[in-house]
Order: structure tokens, then sequence, then C-alpha cells
């Protein structure tokens, strides 16, 4: 995971947003919140969106391009399978 990604995750009760090896930047609310801040920060970076369930696994990552024109929504999205 590069330095600039950015993760969703849940840890003590509260889901949070950080950078690999960095403090918290945001905390506190809904699921849902925290990973629309998390996009957005990930889409001003251009980089990758590592979002996480309650119990670490991650469960999407979305990957935000450059251009001159960066898209709102991700160029790539990976979801890990299942092996069932």
């Amino acid at each position: 995971m590069d330095t600039r990604d950015v993760e969703t995750y849940y840890e003590s009760g509260v889901w949070r947003n950080r950078r690999p090896g960095c403090a918290p930047f945001s905390s506190g609310g809904p699921r849902l919140r925290q990973v629309a801040i998390g996009a957005e920060v990930a889409r001003w970076a251009q980089t990758q969106h590592i979002i996480r369930d309650a119990t670490g696994a991650i469960v999407e990552a979305h990957i935000y391009g450059p251009g001159p024109f960066p898209p709102r929504s991700p160029i790539e999205t990976v979801r890990p399978t299942t092996d069932a």
C-alpha cells in the first residue's frame, strides 16, 4: 500500500479514515459517511481507497486516476473473491 492511499476501517467501535502509517484524519459517524470522506480524499490525491469491514478484511478497493478531468467515479474497482 502506498503512503498516499486512503483506508477506511473500523476500530474500537468507531469507523475511521487514515493514510498508512499515520493517525486517523477523520472518525465517527456511520460507515457510509466515513467511506464518502475517504473516497473524496482519494479523488483529491488521485490514489487508491481501501475499504475494510469490521473484521479488518478488505471488501473493496477503488482506484482514482490522474488526468486533466479526473473521474468522479473510480477508474477501477477491485473486490476480493471468496474461494468457496
